[in-house]
């Protein structure tokens, strides 16, 4: 039992790479943000000032926009759905396997939207299937700037992580 529920948290690279793509754009345009504003802050004449603040409104709301994206992908119904596909797939290409190669090319193509729409709503009744926290996280959902914060952490220390295994791999070399 163990090992099917540590097997289900394992996320595909490919969908990992796309949550941290947007997280990084998130951050980074949060970071232009926070410039903007501190030069707003600094700025002599008030036109100048607006102008820097309305920069910043802008880059926050692409910041944010990039959280919800990377939350987006990262939720059950986007995993639910791109869960059927495979599954669909798999039983199209099968099937085309005992039929003949052309006919599973074919049959896999409605069987994928077969699953995709059977998947959606197990992925939005479910839920995210990978997640982290504890269960007493699940009464109250985040705020929406609690969530793009989240991205932020997260991308912050998944690439602290990732520079101390680099490092730790140069000492061992």
């Amino acid at each position: 039992m163990e090992n099917l529920k540590a097997d289900s948290n394992k996320v595909d690279p490919e969908t990992e790479k796309k949550v941290v793509d947007e997280a990084q754009a998130a951050k980074d345009a949060q970071a232009e943000a926070d410039n903007l504003k501190t030069q707003a802050a600094e700025a002599k004449d008030d036109a100048g000032r607006d102008a820097l603040l309305d920069k910043a409104r802008q880059r926050e709301e692409d910041a944010r926009g990039h959280s919800q994206e990377a939350t987006r992908i990262a939720s059950g119904a986007w995993q639910g759905t791109i869960g059927g596909v495979g599954v669909g797939t798999g039983l199209g290409t099968g099937t085309g396997a005992v039929v003949g190669t052309l006919v599973g090319t074919i049959a896999s193509i409605p069987f994928a939207g077969l699953g995709a729409l059977v998947g959606l709503p197990v992925g939005m009744i479910h839920g995210p299937f990978v997640e982290g926290g504890q269960d007493g996280d699940r009464e109250k959902p985040p705020s929406e700037d609690e969530q793009h914060r989240a991205v932020i952490r997260a991308l912050d220390q998944s690439q602290g992580d990732w520079e101390g295994l680099k490092s730790a791999g140069d000492r061992d070399e």
